[in-house]
């Protein structure tokens, strides 16, 4: 999974997983989407998470949650509105948070079909650079609901309604075909899927 992953969910699963079998441990690492299958094939990885990929014949999947996306800014930023218009929300500078060097995210194309755009004035690939830039400066982002709902326990952050719609996040979990029937892994796919629902 990848940082955000680990920052949603790492915390409730390595405390849930030392009381249900505490002589395990996990290892948890980021790969390229295109090397996913190979990892899983491989053993290299048992299960992973992401977002919602194209179909592999070798690769199970299932869907885990969605999340609503939504505005985050610091708690003392000169907006007042806890709904902006979407006027304010363009008048906004926006962190855009993506794995990949280039490309848009999903509010973009949402503001692109009004002939829109989002001033955007820093770009990273991780969502773990942002709580400190969004706690020392005025500029925005648009994240998932399980992300922002991190950031408020970190506290310092308000959350913002969106002035349009957008698709929620999906979250999927991923496995070999190989691994289907193995105990261990069905194990410990059950355990993941029960901590979610």
């Amino acid at each position: 999974m990848g940082d955000l992953g680990q920052a949603i969910w790492l915390p409730h699963l390595t405390q849930k997983l030392h009381e249900q079998a505490p002589k395990a441990a996990i290892e948890c690492y980021q790969v390229r989407r295109r090397e996913l299958t190979i990892e899983l094939a491989s053993g290299n990885l048992d299960i992973a998470i992401d977002v919602p990929l194209a179909p592999d014949p070798q690769i199970k999947q299932l869907a885990l949650r969605t999340s609503p996306m939504v505005c985050v800014i610091r708690a003392d930023h000169p907006l007042k509105s806890e709904a902006p218009s979407l006027e304010e929300y363009l008048d906004l500078e926006h962190i855009h948070i993506s794995s990949r060097r280039g490309g848009l995210g999903s509010v973009d194309l949402g503001l692109g079909k009004l002939g829109l755009k989002r001033n955007i004035v820093l770009r990273t690939q991780h969502y773990l650079s942002t709580p400190i830039i969004i706690a020392n400066s005025n500029l925005a982002m648009t994240v998932p609901m399980s992300f922002a709902n991190f950031l408020l326990a970190l506290g310092n952050v308000r959350v913002l309604e969106l002035p349009l719609e957008t698709p929620d996040i999906e979250t999927h979990l991923y496995w070999h075909e190989t691994t289907d029937k193995d105990q261990a892994n069905s194990w410990f796919r059950q355990f993941v899927i029960d901590m979610h629902h």
